[in-house]
């Protein structure tokens, strides 16, 4: 069950001044299948493992799996971040990032206040996985993908 994110710092505890004491209790790997190798790519190089929340982890590989049987694979280009210390961007409020509660792709063409060009039945997979997809909101984030609930 997604957290709201409300409670985020009750349930994985507080981050102060870019310090998250729990991280090692909360934050797993998630290993890439050898079948998205090719779409996994951070600045060009491509990535194996990502450092994420280990409540995200089963929804993730849940969405990996529905994107690998819809054969979806060639419309993730890139990946932009999931576990990031960091405030929200335009906000003081710590961003679900730095719970490794949220994972961006395709950033290059699906800026921040933009609508953007993400797949919509790769959106789905995250959907369907359980995620909240940020192309959504008023102030579209059409590369990130949170396994937190806003309220």
């Amino acid at each position: 069950m997604r957290p709201l994110r409300s409670k985020l710092s009750s349930i994985y505890g507080e981050i102060k001044n870019n310090t998250w004491k729990r991280q090692n209790q909360f934050l797993g790997m998630y290993t890439v299948p050898n079948e998205l190798k090719d779409s996994f790519k951070y600045a060009g190089k491509s990535v194996s493992r990502i450092t994420m929340n280990k409540d995200m982890i089963p929804a993730f590989t849940t969405a990996m799996q529905l994107v690998m049987e819809r054969d979806l694979e060639n419309h993730i280009k890139t990946y932009d971040g999931c576990f990031n210390i960091r405030l929200a961007r335009g906000s003081s409020r710590i961003s679900t990032h730095a719970y490794g509660l949220a994972i961006d792709l395709n950033a290059a063409t699906n800026r921040l206040g933009t609508v953007g060009n993400m797949n919509p039945e790769l959106v789905k997979c995250f959907l369907e996985a359980g995620f909240v997809w940020g192309g959504k909101w008023k102030r579209k984030d059409s590369m990130h993908f949170q396994f937190v609930t806003e309220a």
